[in-house]
């Protein structure tokens, strides 16, 4: 039970990163843009 638990933690803690990493690049791309557009 216990390294179930552990298991499931360690795959939702690297979604998590995952996402963080993902979130974060779209972000970076998307002010990029606006920046572009503005100049």
């Amino acid at each position: 039970m216990n390294s179930i638990f552990e298991d499931n933690v360690k795959v939702l803690m690297r979604d998590g990163v995952a996402r963080a990493r993902w979130i974060g690049a779209r972000a970076q791309r998307t002010t990029a843009h606006c920046r572009a557009m503005e100049s």
